[in-house]
C-alpha cells in the first residue's frame, strides 16, 4: 500500500518502491500493489485518502494477502491497517521521512500515526536516527528493523565520464557538481561558485540563482546524469536516510554530502566529504576536496553492494515471512 507510485506524470514519485517491489519478486514473493495517482493536496488531501483506503480495501479482498505492507506512516500506513483488518493479516510500516516529520509537527497527524503504529506487527525504519525521532513522539512497536530501500545496482553503476555526458542535452562546463533534489540549493549554489564549479539540480523547485534547474529527470537517465558529473552534492540539512548519495557513490563518483544526513556515517572517507550544510565556506570547502578524489572508489563500491535494493529485500522478506 503506497501513495507513492510511478506514473507517467511523475515518473520519479515512488521508484524506490517500485524497485523494492521488484526485487521481493525475484526473490519469490507475491506481490500486489494498491496505490492511486497523485493528485492535488491542501483541503483536497482527504478525498485522495479516502480513495487509497478504497483501493487498499479493495485489493486485499481480491487477493487475500499473508501479509500487507505501508509505506509512509500516513496515509499509507492508514491504508495497510484498513486492509490488514479486511483480510484478518498483521502489517507492516515503513517510515521514510517526511511522515516522521509530519507526526513532529503536527498534532492531529500524529494521532493518526500512533493508531497505525499501535496496531502494527513491525516498523521499517530507514535509518536509526529515523527511528529514534518517531520515538520520541509516538510509542513504537516491539517489533523494529532498520533498513533502507537500497541502491539499484542493475542501474547505478560506474561508468565513463565523457561517456555518460555524451548522452546528455546539453554540454556541461567543467567541474561539473550536481545534486539530484533542490534542497539548501542557495547555500550549495553559492559554495559551488566560491569553488568555481558549475551547479546542475535535477528535481523540480523553484529556481535557484547560479544553478541550472534540470527540472524532473526521469529514472533511466538519472544514472548517466551522476556518472557525468565530476562530483556529486547531497547537503540537505536533514533526510530520512539519504538513498541519492548512496546512489552517487554507486556510480563511483566523489560526493560532498551533509554530516547530518543518516547516510552519512555509511559512507567511507576515500568516496565522500561530510560537510556542515548551513556553512557556505564548509561546502565549497568540501567541493574542491571531493573534486580531488578519484573516482570508482574501491571501498565505496563495497558499501554500495552491501546496500544493493536485492540485499536489502531480502532482510525485509526474512521478516515480513515471520509475520505470517
Amino acid at each position: 500500500m503506497t501513495q507513492m507510485w510511478p506514473s507517467p506524470a511523475s515518473p520519479s514519485l515512488g521508484i524506490f518502491v517500485q524497485r523494492q517491489r521488484d526485487a521481493l519478486v525475484a526473490l519469490g514473493a507475491d506481490v500486489t500493489v494498491a496505490s492511486i495517482p497523485p493528485g492535488p493536496g491542501g483541503l483536497r488531501s482527504p478525498l485522495k485518502w479516502r480513495r487509497l483506503m478504497r483501493a487498499a480495501t479493495d485489493a486485499a479482498r481480491a487477493e487475500r494477502p499473508d501479509v500487507v505492507l505501508g509505506h509512509f506512516l500516513f496515509p499509507g500506513g492508514e491504508a495497510a491497517r484498513r486492509a490488514a483488518l479486511v483480510a484478518g493479516v498483521p502489517y507492516a510500516v515503513v517510515a521514510h521521512g517526511q511522515d516522521v516529520r509530519n507526526a513532529e509537527r503536527s498534532w492531529w497527524l500524529r494521532l493518526l500515526t500512533a493508531r497505525v503504529l499501535r496496531g502494527a506487527a513491525l516498523l521499517v525504519a530507514v535509518s536509526d536516527d529515523l527511528a529514534e525521532r518517531l520515538g520520541r513522539v509516538c510509542a513504537l512497536p516491539s517489533h523494529l528493523l532498520v533498513s533502507h530501500m537500497g541502491v539499484d545496482r542493475d542501474a547505478f553503476r560506474p561508468g565513463d565520464r565523457d561517456a555518460a555526458s555524451r548522452g546528455l542535452d546539453r554540454a556541461p562546463a567543467r567541474p561539473l557538481v550536481v545534486q539530484v533534489g533542490v534542497k539548501n540549493a542557495a547555500v550549495l549554489a553559492a559554495a559551488a561558485a566560491e569553488a568555481g564549479a558549475t551547479l546542475w539540480l535535477a528535481g523540480a523547485g523553484p529556481a535557484v540563482p547560479g544553478a541550472t534547474m534540470l527540472g524532473t529527470v526521469a529514472p533511466a537517465a538519472m544514472p548517466d546524469l551522476l556518472r557525468a558529473a565530476d562530483c556529486v552534492a547531497f547537503v540537505p540539512e536533514r533526510e530520512g536516510f539519504g538513498l541519492a548519495a548512496l546512489e552517487a557513490v554507486a556510480c563511483g563518483v566523489p560526493l560532498v554530502v551533509s554530516r547530518t544526513v543518516p547516510v552519512a556515517a555509511s559512507l567511507p572517507s576515500t568516496a565522500a566529504v561530510p560537510v556542515d550544510p548551513s556553512d557556505q565556506a564548509a561546502v565549497a570547502a568540501g567541493i574542491r576536496l571531493a573534486l580531488a578524489l578519484p573516482r570508482d572508489d574501491p571501498a565505496g563500491q563495497q558499501v554500495a553492494d552491501a546496500s544493493a535494493t536485492t540485499a536489502m529485500a531480502a532482510r525485509l522478506l526474512q521478516e515480513l515471512d515471520r509475520l505470517r
